[in-house]
């Protein structure tokens, strides 16, 4: 039974993960348009940070810009520590 599962599945999940990757490069493409976008982007350095979660980032905080402080955005990305 778990294999027929398996084989009934494998094929929408490898059409989804091909979706999410033309997705995940026209989100990239958009942000390589713009300088400012690219830049912030392109400084992903934070461990356990990847393109993903960098372009949920910017786009929620307009590219950084509703925080004063790092640790107002540390506060709202959810990884200060504390409660």
């Amino acid at each position: 039974m778990a294999a027929a599962l398996e084989r009934h599945c494998k094929e929408p999940l490898r059409k989804l993960e091909q979706e999410q990757k033309r997705l995940e490069e026209n989100l990239r493409e958009l942000i390589g348009q713009d300088r400012s976008l690219n830049s912030n982007y392109e400084l992903q350095t934070v461990p356990g940070i990847g393109p993903v979660a960098a372009i949920e980032l910017i786009a929620s905080t307009n590219n950084f810009l509703h925080y004063d402080n790092p640790k107002q955005l540390a506060c709202y990305a959810g990884c200060a520590p504390f409660p």
